[in-house]
């Protein structure tokens, strides 16, 4: 989990992080990172599809 959240750019991860793991509404995460909360939405959106991406890559890997 930690090196699919490190392959995402800053913006997204800040963004996933603080929406998932921190458990904020998009609009408290647009506040914390200076944007607007449909620019949050897609940052997460496109942070979330890559990580299941890369963590799907690396079951195939595992077997």
């Amino acid at each position: 989990m930690l090196s699919a959240l490190q392959a995402l750019t800053p913006a997204e991860r800040s963004a996933v992080v603080l929406r998932f793991y921190a458990d904020l509404p998009y609009e408290q995460v647009a506040d914390a990172l200076h944007k607007k909360p449909g620019t949050v939405r897609a940052l997460t959106s496109r942070g979330v599809s890559r990580m299941r991406q890369l963590l799907g890559e690396e079951e195939r890997t595992d077997v």
